[in-house]
Protein backbone atom coordinates (compact mmCIF):
# COMPACT_ATOMS: atom_id res chain seq x y z
CA UNK A 1 0.00 0.00 0.00
CA UNK A 2 3.29 2.33 1.12
CA UNK A 3 4.16 1.53 -2.60
CA UNK A 4 0.98 2.69 -4.18
CA UNK A 5 0.70 5.94 -2.36
CA UNK A 6 4.18 7.01 -3.20
CA UNK A 7 3.50 6.02 -6.96
CA UNK A 8 0.24 8.37 -6.89
CA UNK A 9 1.67 11.08 -4.79
CA UNK A 10 4.73 11.02 -7.59
CA UNK A 11 1.88 11.67 -10.34
CA UNK A 12 0.58 14.14 -8.33
CA UNK A 13 3.30 16.23 -8.08
CA UNK A 14 4.46 15.30 -11.96
CA UNK A 15 0.62 16.81 -12.87
CA UNK A 16 0.81 19.80 -10.41
CA UNK A 17 4.18 21.02 -11.35
CA UNK A 18 3.52 20.31 -15.72
CA UNK A 19 0.22 22.34 -15.36
CA UNK A 20 0.59 26.85 -15.15
CA UNK A 21 -1.74 29.17 -14.39
CA UNK A 22 -1.51 32.40 -16.37
CA UNK A 23 -3.23 34.93 -18.23
CA UNK A 24 -3.68 33.76 -21.84
CA UNK A 25 -4.11 36.23 -24.72
CA UNK A 26 -4.61 35.82 -28.33
CA UNK A 27 -5.02 37.48 -31.61
CA UNK A 28 -6.93 36.30 -34.31
CA UNK A 29 -7.01 37.77 -37.79
CA UNK A 30 -7.53 37.02 -41.47
CA UNK A 31 -5.21 38.81 -43.49
CA UNK A 32 -4.37 41.03 -41.04
CA UNK A 33 -8.13 42.01 -40.54
CA UNK A 34 -9.44 41.41 -36.87
CA UNK A 35 -11.64 39.03 -36.13
CA UNK A 36 -14.02 40.55 -33.93
CA UNK A 37 -16.77 39.72 -31.35
CA UNK A 38 -16.23 35.42 -31.66
CA UNK A 39 -16.88 33.61 -29.12
CA UNK A 40 -13.78 31.65 -28.49
CA UNK A 41 -12.79 28.66 -26.59
CA UNK A 42 -9.22 27.42 -25.70
CA UNK A 43 -8.97 23.36 -25.66
CA UNK A 44 -6.31 20.62 -24.73
CA UNK A 45 -7.64 18.02 -27.47
CA UNK A 46 -10.89 17.94 -25.73
CA UNK A 47 -10.34 19.56 -22.22
CA UNK A 48 -12.04 22.88 -22.50
CA UNK A 49 -9.57 24.92 -20.38
CA UNK A 50 -10.90 28.55 -21.17
CA UNK A 51 -13.65 30.71 -22.85
CA UNK A 52 -13.91 34.03 -23.67
CA UNK A 53 -15.32 37.25 -26.41
CA UNK A 54 -12.50 38.52 -29.03
CA UNK A 55 -12.76 43.01 -28.97
CA UNK A 56 -12.52 44.76 -31.95
CA UNK A 57 -9.22 44.46 -32.11
CA UNK A 58 -9.39 40.57 -32.41
CA UNK A 59 -7.64 40.13 -29.25
CA UNK A 60 -9.70 37.98 -26.69
CA UNK A 61 -8.24 36.94 -22.83
CA UNK A 62 -8.61 34.12 -20.87
CA UNK A 63 -7.55 35.31 -17.33
CA UNK A 64 -6.38 33.08 -14.81
CA UNK A 65 -6.14 29.77 -17.19
CA UNK A 66 -5.09 26.56 -16.56
CA UNK A 67 -2.90 25.28 -19.21
CA UNK A 68 -0.67 22.04 -18.96
CA UNK A 69 1.16 22.86 -22.34
CA UNK A 70 2.31 26.24 -24.42
CA UNK A 71 0.47 24.14 -27.72
CA UNK A 72 -3.19 24.76 -27.38
CA UNK A 73 -6.34 24.43 -29.91
CA UNK A 74 -9.02 27.28 -30.40
CA UNK A 75 -12.54 26.76 -31.40
CA UNK A 76 -14.33 29.88 -32.51
CA UNK A 77 -18.22 30.64 -32.62
CA UNK A 78 -20.44 33.14 -34.15
CA UNK A 79 -24.29 33.78 -34.05
CA UNK A 80 -24.88 35.72 -37.49
CA UNK A 81 -27.80 36.88 -39.36
CA UNK A 82 -27.03 34.47 -42.70
CA UNK A 83 -26.39 31.65 -40.28
CA UNK A 84 -24.03 30.87 -37.56
CA UNK A 85 -20.63 30.06 -38.82
CA UNK A 86 -18.16 28.20 -36.90
CA UNK A 87 -14.15 27.22 -37.07
CA UNK A 88 -11.32 25.46 -35.36
CA UNK A 89 -7.89 25.55 -35.58
CA UNK A 90 -6.00 22.39 -34.14
CA UNK A 91 -1.69 22.25 -33.86
CA UNK A 92 -1.04 25.44 -35.04
CA UNK A 93 -1.19 27.77 -32.03
CA UNK A 94 1.97 27.95 -29.48
CA UNK A 95 1.55 30.18 -26.86
CA UNK A 96 5.36 31.98 -25.87
CA UNK A 97 6.22 31.68 -22.41
CA UNK A 98 4.06 34.79 -20.99
CA UNK A 99 0.64 32.80 -23.03
CA UNK A 100 0.69 35.17 -25.99
CA UNK A 101 -0.05 34.17 -29.19
CA UNK A 102 -0.66 35.94 -32.43
CA UNK A 103 -2.87 33.62 -35.01
CA UNK A 104 -3.65 34.68 -38.97
CA UNK A 105 -5.58 32.24 -40.75
CA UNK A 106 -4.28 33.22 -44.02
CA UNK A 107 -1.91 30.59 -44.25
CA UNK A 108 -4.44 27.97 -43.04
CA UNK A 109 -6.90 28.84 -45.96
CA UNK A 110 -3.60 28.70 -48.27
CA UNK A 111 -2.85 24.98 -47.27
CA UNK A 112 -6.20 23.25 -47.94
CA UNK A 113 -5.96 24.28 -51.53
CA UNK A 114 -9.25 25.43 -51.65
CA UNK A 115 -10.59 28.86 -53.26
CA UNK A 116 -10.47 31.23 -50.47
CA UNK A 117 -13.71 32.62 -51.08
CA UNK A 118 -15.36 29.22 -50.20
CA UNK A 119 -13.45 28.72 -46.73
CA UNK A 120 -14.43 32.60 -45.93
CA UNK A 121 -17.55 32.30 -46.64
CA UNK A 122 -18.49 28.99 -44.56
CA UNK A 123 -16.09 30.09 -41.59
CA UNK A 124 -17.00 34.02 -41.79
CA UNK A 125 -13.92 34.99 -41.52
CA UNK A 126 -14.59 38.34 -43.68
CA UNK A 127 -18.22 39.20 -41.59
CA UNK A 128 -17.09 42.58 -40.94
CA UNK A 129 -18.77 43.44 -37.63
CA UNK A 130 -15.64 45.02 -35.57
CA UNK A 131 -16.78 48.56 -33.75
CA UNK A 132 -20.06 46.81 -33.51
CA UNK A 133 -21.53 45.62 -29.73
CA UNK A 134 -20.80 41.94 -29.09
CA UNK A 135 -23.56 41.22 -27.69
CA UNK A 136 -26.12 41.87 -30.93
CA UNK A 137 -27.08 38.08 -31.24
CA UNK A 138 -28.68 38.55 -27.71
CA UNK A 139 -30.50 41.74 -28.36
CA UNK A 140 -31.62 39.75 -31.67
CA UNK A 141 -32.89 36.80 -29.22
CA UNK A 142 -34.65 39.25 -27.20
CA UNK A 143 -36.56 41.26 -29.57
CA UNK A 144 -37.61 37.59 -31.19
CA UNK A 145 -38.86 36.49 -27.79
CA UNK A 146 -41.59 39.71 -28.22
CA UNK A 147 -42.70 38.40 -31.07
CA UNK A 148 -45.42 35.51 -31.78
CA UNK A 149 -43.71 31.84 -31.06
CA UNK A 150 -44.76 30.94 -34.55
CA UNK A 151 -42.28 33.28 -36.00
CA UNK A 152 -39.35 32.55 -33.18
CA UNK A 153 -39.52 29.11 -34.04
CA UNK A 154 -39.70 29.63 -37.67
CA UNK A 155 -36.72 32.00 -38.52
CA UNK A 156 -34.01 29.70 -36.59
CA UNK A 157 -35.49 27.09 -38.41
CA UNK A 158 -34.67 28.79 -41.84
CA UNK A 159 -30.87 29.98 -40.71
CA UNK A 160 -30.16 26.52 -40.16
CA UNK A 161 -31.12 24.69 -43.07
CA UNK A 162 -29.02 28.27 -44.82
CA UNK A 163 -25.89 27.09 -42.79
CA UNK A 164 -26.28 23.28 -43.42
CA UNK A 165 -26.39 23.80 -46.89
CA UNK A 166 -23.62 25.94 -47.30
CA UNK A 167 -21.67 23.28 -45.17
CA UNK A 168 -22.22 20.78 -47.56
CA UNK A 169 -21.55 22.76 -50.39
CA UNK A 170 -18.55 23.91 -49.17
CA UNK A 171 -17.27 19.97 -47.97
CA UNK A 172 -18.34 18.90 -51.44
CA UNK A 173 -16.48 21.28 -53.45
CA UNK A 174 -13.70 20.50 -50.79
CA UNK A 175 -13.58 16.71 -52.16
CA UNK A 176 -13.55 17.78 -55.47
CA UNK A 177 -10.55 20.13 -55.59
CA UNK A 178 -8.39 17.09 -53.74
CA UNK A 179 -9.33 14.77 -56.61
CA UNK A 180 -8.45 17.58 -58.70
CA UNK A 181 -5.23 18.39 -57.43
CA UNK A 182 -4.69 14.37 -56.69
CA UNK A 183 -5.62 13.93 -60.44
CA UNK A 184 -3.42 16.82 -61.76
CA UNK A 185 0.18 15.81 -59.77
CA UNK A 186 -0.51 11.93 -60.79
CA UNK A 187 -0.63 13.52 -64.39
CA UNK A 188 2.26 16.13 -63.88
CA UNK A 189 4.62 13.06 -62.53
CA UNK A 190 3.38 10.81 -65.73
CA UNK A 191 4.33 13.99 -67.60
CA UNK A 192 7.73 14.44 -66.47
CA UNK A 193 8.83 10.87 -66.52
CA UNK A 194 7.85 10.99 -70.33
CA UNK A 195 10.16 14.32 -70.65
CA UNK A 196 12.82 12.58 -68.36
CA UNK A 197 12.96 9.53 -70.32
CA UNK A 198 13.31 11.70 -73.97
CA UNK A 199 15.89 13.75 -72.67
CA UNK A 200 18.06 11.06 -71.23
CA UNK A 201 17.81 9.26 -75.50
CA UNK A 202 18.93 12.43 -76.45
CA UNK A 203 21.64 13.19 -74.14
CA UNK A 204 22.97 9.40 -74.95
CA UNK A 205 23.90 10.36 -78.60
CA UNK A 206 26.12 13.15 -77.36
CA UNK A 207 29.50 14.03 -76.58
CA UNK A 208 30.03 13.61 -72.54
CA UNK A 209 32.58 16.70 -73.38
CA UNK A 210 30.72 18.58 -74.94
CA UNK A 211 28.50 21.87 -73.65
CA UNK A 212 25.32 20.67 -75.00
CA UNK A 213 25.42 17.50 -72.96
CA UNK A 214 26.21 19.48 -70.07
CA UNK A 215 23.03 21.58 -70.98
CA UNK A 216 20.83 18.69 -71.25
CA UNK A 217 22.10 17.22 -67.86
CA UNK A 218 21.01 20.24 -66.05
CA UNK A 219 17.85 19.89 -68.00
CA UNK A 220 17.32 16.63 -66.72
CA UNK A 221 18.08 17.18 -63.37
CA UNK A 222 15.50 20.01 -62.85
CA UNK A 223 13.12 17.94 -64.51
CA UNK A 224 13.83 15.01 -61.32
CA UNK A 225 13.97 17.54 -58.91
CA UNK A 226 10.68 19.03 -60.03
CA UNK A 227 9.29 15.56 -60.22
CA UNK A 228 10.14 15.07 -57.03
CA UNK A 229 8.88 17.68 -55.23
CA UNK A 230 5.03 17.00 -57.10
CA UNK A 231 5.31 13.17 -55.55
CA UNK A 232 5.56 15.23 -52.09
CA UNK A 233 2.48 17.21 -52.93
CA UNK A 234 0.72 14.13 -54.10
CA UNK A 235 1.59 12.42 -51.00
CA UNK A 236 0.26 15.41 -49.10
CA UNK A 237 -2.96 15.04 -50.57
CA UNK A 238 -3.38 11.84 -50.60
CA UNK A 239 -3.19 12.28 -46.53
CA UNK A 240 -5.57 14.86 -46.60
CA UNK A 241 -7.92 12.20 -48.64
CA UNK A 242 -7.38 9.19 -46.46
CA UNK A 243 -7.97 12.01 -43.33
CA UNK A 244 -11.81 12.37 -44.53
CA UNK A 245 -10.35 15.42 -47.18
CA UNK A 246 -9.28 17.37 -43.86
CA UNK A 247 -6.47 19.82 -43.47
CA UNK A 248 -3.17 18.64 -42.00
CA UNK A 249 -1.98 19.03 -38.44
CA UNK A 250 1.40 20.40 -37.78
CA UNK A 251 2.82 17.44 -37.08
CA UNK A 252 2.10 15.81 -40.21
CA UNK A 253 2.60 18.41 -42.76
CA UNK A 254 6.30 19.81 -41.16
CA UNK A 255 8.40 16.76 -42.50
CA UNK A 256 6.54 16.27 -46.33
CA UNK A 257 7.13 20.67 -46.12
CA UNK A 258 10.72 19.96 -45.68
CA UNK A 259 11.53 17.63 -47.74
CA UNK A 260 10.22 20.06 -50.26
CA UNK A 261 12.09 22.51 -49.22
CA UNK A 262 14.79 20.63 -49.23
CA UNK A 263 14.20 19.78 -53.44
CA UNK A 264 13.42 23.55 -54.08
CA UNK A 265 16.94 24.59 -52.65
CA UNK A 266 18.57 22.07 -54.88
CA UNK A 267 16.81 23.17 -57.56
CA UNK A 268 17.99 26.89 -56.89
CA UNK A 269 21.77 25.87 -56.49
CA UNK A 270 21.15 23.30 -59.69
CA UNK A 271 20.32 26.94 -61.69
CA UNK A 272 22.57 28.99 -60.23
CA UNK A 273 25.72 26.67 -61.30
CA UNK A 274 24.43 26.62 -65.05
CA UNK A 275 23.96 30.14 -64.91
CA UNK A 276 27.53 30.96 -63.95
CA UNK A 277 28.62 28.50 -66.46
CA UNK A 278 29.80 25.51 -64.85
CA UNK A 279 30.11 22.01 -66.62
CA UNK A 280 27.52 19.54 -64.63
CA UNK A 281 28.79 17.74 -62.07
CA UNK A 282 31.88 20.03 -61.61
CA UNK A 283 33.74 22.59 -60.55
CA UNK A 284 34.92 23.35 -64.09
CA UNK A 285 33.98 26.18 -66.36
CA UNK A 286 32.01 25.40 -69.81
CA UNK A 287 34.61 27.55 -71.47
CA UNK A 288 37.63 26.09 -69.92
CA UNK A 289 36.17 22.60 -70.87
CA UNK A 290 35.88 23.41 -74.12
CA UNK A 291 39.49 24.29 -74.90
CA UNK A 292 40.53 21.67 -73.11
CA UNK A 293 38.61 19.53 -75.73
CA UNK A 294 39.47 21.70 -79.34
CA UNK A 295 43.35 20.79 -78.40
CA UNK A 296 42.27 17.44 -78.90
CA UNK A 297 42.65 15.57 -82.22
CA UNK A 298 38.90 15.46 -83.52
CA UNK A 299 38.36 12.41 -85.74
CA UNK A 300 36.24 13.82 -89.07
CA UNK A 301 33.90 10.32 -89.32
CA UNK A 302 32.76 10.58 -85.59
CA UNK A 303 31.70 14.82 -86.26
CA UNK A 304 29.66 13.77 -89.16
CA UNK A 305 28.32 11.21 -87.40
CA UNK A 306 27.26 13.23 -84.77
CA UNK A 307 26.31 15.96 -86.60
CA UNK A 308 23.65 13.36 -88.52
CA UNK A 309 22.60 12.56 -84.84
CA UNK A 310 21.39 16.08 -84.31
CA UNK A 311 19.90 16.48 -87.42
CA UNK A 312 17.87 13.19 -86.63
CA UNK A 313 16.93 14.37 -83.34
CA UNK A 314 15.80 17.48 -84.98
CA UNK A 315 13.63 15.84 -87.52
CA UNK A 316 12.16 13.89 -84.51
CA UNK A 317 11.69 17.21 -82.24
CA UNK A 318 9.73 18.53 -85.80
CA UNK A 319 8.18 15.58 -86.17
CA UNK A 320 6.87 15.97 -82.82
CA UNK A 321 5.82 19.59 -83.19
CA UNK A 322 3.80 18.21 -86.81
CA UNK A 323 1.58 16.22 -84.13
CA UNK A 324 1.09 19.16 -82.09
CA UNK A 325 2.17 17.20 -79.21
CA UNK A 326 4.26 19.47 -76.79
CA UNK A 327 6.36 17.80 -74.05
CA UNK A 328 8.22 21.42 -73.82
CA UNK A 329 4.97 23.15 -72.19
CA UNK A 330 6.11 25.31 -68.98
CA UNK A 331 4.21 24.28 -65.57
CA UNK A 332 4.57 26.78 -63.06
CA UNK A 333 4.31 26.16 -59.07
CA UNK A 334 2.03 28.28 -56.94
CA UNK A 335 4.68 29.83 -55.09
CA UNK A 336 6.11 30.44 -58.52
CA UNK A 337 2.76 32.12 -60.18
CA UNK A 338 2.55 34.08 -56.68
CA UNK A 339 5.39 36.31 -57.98
CA UNK A 340 4.46 36.67 -61.35
CA UNK A 341 2.37 40.01 -61.85
CA UNK A 342 -1.03 40.76 -62.88
CA UNK A 343 -0.63 41.00 -66.67
CA UNK A 344 2.08 37.94 -66.40
CA UNK A 345 -0.82 35.79 -64.76
CA UNK A 346 -3.74 37.02 -67.64
CA UNK A 347 -0.60 36.73 -70.35
CA UNK A 348 -0.30 32.85 -69.26
CA UNK A 349 -3.80 32.19 -68.81
CA UNK A 350 -4.60 33.43 -72.30
CA UNK A 351 -1.28 30.86 -73.61
CA UNK A 352 -2.93 27.82 -71.34
CA UNK A 353 -6.66 28.59 -72.59
CA UNK A 354 -5.01 28.68 -76.70
CA UNK A 355 -2.62 25.48 -76.36
CA UNK A 356 -6.03 23.45 -74.52
CA UNK A 357 -8.28 25.23 -77.52
CA UNK A 358 -5.33 23.91 -80.06
CA UNK A 359 -5.15 20.61 -78.39
CA UNK A 360 -8.21 19.54 -78.30
CA UNK A 361 -9.01 20.62 -82.28
CA UNK A 362 -5.84 18.30 -82.71
CA UNK A 363 -7.38 15.22 -80.61
CA UNK A 364 -10.51 16.15 -82.91
CA UNK A 365 -9.31 16.19 -86.44
CA UNK A 366 -6.51 13.76 -86.21
CA UNK A 367 -7.72 11.50 -84.01
CA UNK A 368 -7.05 8.84 -86.51
CA UNK A 369 -3.50 9.46 -87.43
CA UNK A 370 -2.36 9.70 -83.95
CA UNK A 371 -1.23 6.53 -81.46
CA UNK A 372 -2.91 5.96 -78.48
CA UNK A 373 0.18 6.98 -76.29
CA UNK A 374 0.29 10.46 -78.33
CA UNK A 375 -3.38 10.49 -77.28
CA UNK A 376 -3.61 9.44 -73.66
CA UNK A 377 -0.71 12.38 -73.58
CA UNK A 378 -2.67 15.05 -74.93
CA UNK A 379 -5.44 13.99 -72.77
CA UNK A 380 -2.98 14.31 -69.60
CA UNK A 381 -1.64 17.13 -70.54
CA UNK A 382 -4.97 18.74 -71.02
CA UNK A 383 -6.28 18.29 -68.03
CA UNK A 384 -2.37 19.56 -66.65
CA UNK A 385 -3.09 22.97 -68.17
CA UNK A 386 -6.49 22.92 -67.28
CA UNK A 387 -5.11 22.64 -63.43
CA UNK A 388 -2.69 25.23 -63.91
CA UNK A 389 -6.12 27.89 -65.17
CA UNK A 390 -7.21 27.24 -61.72
CA UNK A 391 -4.25 27.97 -59.75
CA UNK A 392 -4.00 31.26 -62.41
CA UNK A 393 -7.83 32.04 -61.06
CA UNK A 394 -6.88 31.39 -57.29
CA UNK A 395 -3.57 33.89 -57.49
CA UNK A 396 -5.94 36.31 -59.45
CA UNK A 397 -8.54 36.20 -57.05
CA UNK A 398 -5.92 36.43 -53.73
CA UNK A 399 -4.91 39.50 -55.46
CA UNK A 400 -8.22 40.91 -55.89
CA UNK A 401 -9.20 40.36 -52.34
CA UNK A 402 -6.03 41.75 -51.05
CA UNK A 403 -7.06 45.18 -52.87
CA UNK A 404 -10.41 45.75 -51.31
Amino acid sequence: MKIFALIFNLFLVFSLSAQKTMDVKLILKYRNNPLCNWDVTIKHGDVTIAKSKSNENGEVTFNSATIYSLSIDAYGYKAFQGGDKKWDVKGYIQLNEQGFASFDFEPLVKETGMPASMLEAAWGLTINDCGQVGSAPKSEEKSMSNTPTKTTEEKPVKEVKEEKYSMEEMQQDMKAGMDNMKLMQENKIANLNSKIEKKTKQRNDLDPQSKEYSELSYEIKDLELEREISKIKLEKVNLQISKGYKPLNKSEKEPLESKEDAFAEEQKSLKKKEKEGYFYGTSELIETSKSKSTEEPKNEEKSQKEESSTESNKEDENSEDNSEISSETTFYSESELSEMSILGLKKYKLECNAIIAKWKLTLKTKNAMLTPAEIEKLKADIILLEGEITLIENELQKRAASKE
